[in-house]
């Protein structure tokens, strides 16, 4: 926390470099999808979406300001499964 934003493979992959533990939060999508994701909410401008209303492709067509991409579970272990000198 504080190197990268939370929840993201990039943070992830940072705390594992470092030997910190890693805590995620997990939110389920509308069509039964794990994402990494802090709250069960957000809001964008003027905009809230809740995470449980959205499908995976509904929240990946959201652009965040800051770039951000939300992984989901499997995104995760399939990553560190690839990169396991990470």
């Amino acid at each position: 926390m504080g190197y990268e934003i939370e929840n993201i493979l990039p943070s992830f992959e940072r705390a594992v470099r470092i030997g910190a533990g890693i805590e995620t939060d997990i939110q389920l999508t509308k069509d039964n999808i794990l994402v990494c994701f802090h709250d069960p909410g957000f809001q964008i401008e003027s905009n809230y979406y809740k995470i449980s209303s959205l499908t995976i492709g509904e929240l990946r067509e959201i652009n965040f300001k800051d770039g951000r991409y939300i992984p989901t579970l499997q995104e995760v272990f399939q990553y560190f499964n690839n990169n396991s000198n990470t």
